[in-house]
């Protein structure tokens, strides 16, 4: 009785689905239909994917003006023609298909909508990029311009293309100034060196003044004491002129004879000879001395005065070199000095020579006083001597001339008269003297401070010629090879893994193509086939439900079976998963078709309208193209209850992987 029950319950079941069948087999136009319909989703999706598979790939035949108008510039007596460069590098690249053409060529091509950017290097690019050591440098522009309104995504692709010149050329721009500044270094390392040598040959110079000065001084000491006893004997001398002139007075008293008083006469014109040399050279001063000791005065001021201003100087190079040792050796080995440091070096060394220079010319004017002043105590000497000689010619005959005349008388109150003037003059000469010696103890004085200074010019010539070869040796330390500057224009490399294989654009697009093109078929099949239709007599809405998927369904699978086997082997989509992938389309196909039939047969028309309007909203929020983060509020909410947005993630996964 239980068998007789299940085989009239199967064969009422059956009635429903054989006449669906039944009719569709009887109508040839249904038939047809039915057929032509289930070519419906491969072409939706294999004429679209065909004609977007690879578009990245295709890049080279988009055509790209490239305008160079750069006039080029001079770097150092270097010529830079960046746009030739660049027009040169562009040549050899397929990536775009690159024009070179005139910027009125260019104009005309994107008024035609052939072009689909351009490109310009304006005629000062080079010579903006050759500006870093100006004042005022200026940044070099390279302009674009894009055409989206005529494609977005072909504007698209040319910024990226610009936006890679522009980096091509930044990097080149870049390797420039890092060769002129390597060069710059190595400039500063040599001068450095240089000046490090000149500095140790300047303290070896110093080491030799500090030594004429000591010698010097130790003249002017000498000079202060025989100066002194130059005074002395003058003093004596005026004294003995006084006696001299007394005798005088007692000889004028006295009547010599003939023979006595021509003795006398003569004698008196010995005297008085001997007396105007005397008087000519020692009752004032030199003018030869006054000239050397006002220059030696000169010098010596000269000297302290630039030893003065070479102390701030000298501090400062001290200061900066100790601050560049120490920057080096915080950062490795590596420092940098600015152009107004070097300035203040060279400064102090400038200062420096102009010491050396006074010093010398003090040397110089000092020696030719002291031998003035040695010609001139000889001739004194002589002087004195010869008036010793004529005194005791005089003397004796002196002593015998009891007698004189008139005329001897008067010749005795001449000769009076000259002693007075000798004794005169010999008082001159005693001051004269006197302010000589307190020239010499001015100078012996002053002597120590330039003595000093000396001493404070050998210690900073040494330093600085320590710091300068010290510094030297640090900046010869930087690095400025050309890979070091490779490096610095480029320090950054990237390195992408992707979670993933999507070798192209068509591999992007098929999930979401493959989904939308399932549910566009199921949509025409509802549309052409009689869904709300019975061919038999009526039992209940899942029998109904059954005869019409019996049919439905079968279409369904043979469209996604058409849909693959064309992506597959004609269109040339190879997913990762096969079996993931054929599984993901029937099941994706059936359940389309299950609830576009089920939606047509429960509202009729109205349902294809509702049809349409989930269509519609799976487009916009089904993640096919753009991330949903990117969309509005309402779309993220109803994104994951659509059929669509799970085909799309399931084909993802079986097409690609990753996911």
């Amino acid at each position: 009785m239980g068998e007789k029950i299940k085989q009239a319950i199967r064969r009422r079941r059956s009635v429903m689905v054989q006449a669906e069948w039944r009719h569709l087999l009887q109508s040839k136009t249904l038939l047809v239909a039915v057929i032509a319909l289930a070519f419906v989703p491969v072409i939706y999706a294999a004429f679209f994917l065909s004609s977007v598979w690879d578009p990245y790939g295709h890049t080279d035949r988009l055509p790209i003006a490239f305008v160079n108008e750069d006039k080029g510039a001079q770097i150092n007596g270097k010529e830079l023609q960046i746009g030739r460069t660049m027009t040169e590098s562009l040549h050899k690249s397929k990536a775009l298909k690159w024009e070179f053409v005139s910027k009125q060529q260019a104009d005309d091509g994107v008024r035609r909508g052939y072009y689909y950017a351009v490109v310009t290097v304006p005629e000062d690019f080079s010579q903006r990029a050759a500006s870093l050591r100006q004042d005022k440098p200026q940044q070099a522009v390279v302009s674009y311009q894009l055409t989206p309104a005529k494609n977005y995504i072909g504007a698209v692709i040319s910024r990226q293309a610009a936006q890679k010149v522009k980096e091509t050329v930044a990097e080149q721009v870049t390797q420039t100034y890092l060769k002129e500044v390597a060069a710059g270094i190595g400039a500063v390392g040599n001068g450095m060196a240089q000046a490090g040598d000149g500095a140790g040959r300047l303290h070896q110079g110093s080491a030799r003044l500090q030594a004429g000065l000591t010698h010097y001084t130790n003249g002017v000491s000498q000079l202060a004491s025989k100066q002194q006893t130059l005074t002395a004997g003058l003093g004596r001398l005026q004294a003995g002129a006084v006696q001299v002139q007394q005798g005088t007075a007692q000889l004028t008293g006295q009547l010599p004879t003939a023979a006595q008083v021509a003795q006398l006469t003569a004698g008196m014109q010995q005297i008085k000879q001997g007396m105007n040399t005397l008087n000519a050279q020692v009752a004032q001063p030199s003018p030869v001395v006054a000239a050397q000791q006002a220059a030696v005065a000169q010098d010596a001021q000269r000297v302290v005065g630039v030893l003065q201003a070479m102390q701030a100087p000298a501090a400062s190079a001290g200061a900066i070199l100790q601050k560049t040792s120490a920057q080096a050796a915080a950062s490795g080995g590596s420092t940098t000095i600015t152009l107004p440091e070097l300035q203040t070096i060279a400064s102090a060394l400038q200062q420096t020579k102009a010491i050396a220079e006074q010093t010398q010319s003090l040397l110089t004017n000092l020696d030719t006083l002291t031998k003035t002043l040695t010609t001139q105590q000889q001739t004194l000497k002589n002087g004195v001597a010869a008036l010793n000689t004529g005194v005791e010619q005089f003397a004796p005959q002196a002593t015998t001339a009891f007698a004189g005349y008139n005329t001897v008388r008067a010749g005795g109150e001449r000769l009076q008269a000259g002693a007075a003037l000798v004794a005169g003059n010999l008082a001159t000469a005693q001051q004269g003297s006197g302010q000589l010696a307190q020239g010499a103890a001015t100078l012996q004085q002053h002597s120590s401070t330039l003595v000093q200074a000396s001493n404070q010019l050998v210690d900073g010539s040494s330093t600085l010629a320590h710091k300068l070869q010290t510094g030297a040796a640090q900046v010869k330390l930087l690095p400025t090879s050309p890979a070091a500057q490779q490096q610095m224009a480029a320090p950054v490399a990237s390195s992408e893994h992707s979670t993933g294989s999507v070798p192209n654009y068509g591999y992007a697009m098929a999930p979401y193509m493959l989904s939308l093109a399932l549910f566009v078929g199921g949509l025409a099949l509802t549309t052409m086939y009689p869904v709300r239709k019975t061919f038999s007599r009526q039992e209940n809405a899942w029998r109904w439900w059954l005869a019409k998927m019996s049919v439905l369904g079968l279409a369904a699978l043979v469209q996604a079976t058409i849909m693959m086997l064309v992506l597959v082997y004609v269109v040339g989509l190879q997913p990762d998963h096969p079996w993931l992938f054929a599984a993901t389309s029937y099941l994706a196909s059936l359940a389309f078709m299950s609830l576009i039939t089920l939606v047509v047969m429960v509202l009729d028309n109205p349902g294809r309208l509702v049809v349409m309007i989930i269509m519609v909203l799976q487009l916009a929020a089904s993640e096919g193209i753009f991330p949903i983060q990117t969309a509005s509020g309402f779309f993220q909410a109803i994104n994951p209850w659509l059929p669509m947005t799970h085909s799309i993630i399931a084909y993802r996964h079986a097409i690609s992987g990753g996911v």
